[in-house]
């Protein structure tokens, strides 16, 4: 028993030993005294217009997707007569008449229940979709 207890504490004397530069290094400030000055930009600043921006958000989805931004109410059906694009856009740039226009009409709705639930049970239906945050613009395939 005396002998294993003296190798262990061997061991440990030769692990200690050998950390020992480590521990020098840990306690060296690594940041100089002068942190480098932050460079500010707005993000999306980056010469592409809306349009290219909105349409980098566009793609197929399933129902899946869309559920928790149904659940948020934040999901809304463009008619296939408007591009969803053209919906994003106008979203984008806060053209509330075009927009109040389009609700209005029923080009653009808010989905209610009745069609969650009827995408909900279809679990084949795929969807073009569009995030024009803090909206979800959707269409079925």
């Amino acid at each position: 028993m005396a002998m294993v207890r003296s190798t262990t504490a061997q061991v440990a004397d030769a692990v200690t030993a050998n950390l020992a530069p480590f521990h020098l290094f840990l306690q060296t400030p690594l940041m100089s005294e002068q942190p480098e000055e932050m460079q500010y930009g707005m993000i999306g600043e980056d010469g592409r217009t809306t349009e290219e921006k909105v349409a980098k958000y566009c793609g197929e989805v399933d129902w899946t997707y869309l559920k928790p931004h149904y659940e948020t109410g934040s999901l809304f059906f463009v008619d296939p007569s408007i591009k969803l694009e053209t919906v994003g856009v106008a979203i984008a740039h806060d053209v509330k008449e075009e927009v109040a226009a389009w609700l209005k009409t029923g080009d653009l709705v808010k989905i209610e229940a009745l069609h969650a639930q009827q995408w909900e049970e279809d679990h084949e239906q795929k969807f073009q979709a569009l995030v024009v945050s803090p909206f979800v613009l959707c269409r079925p395939n």
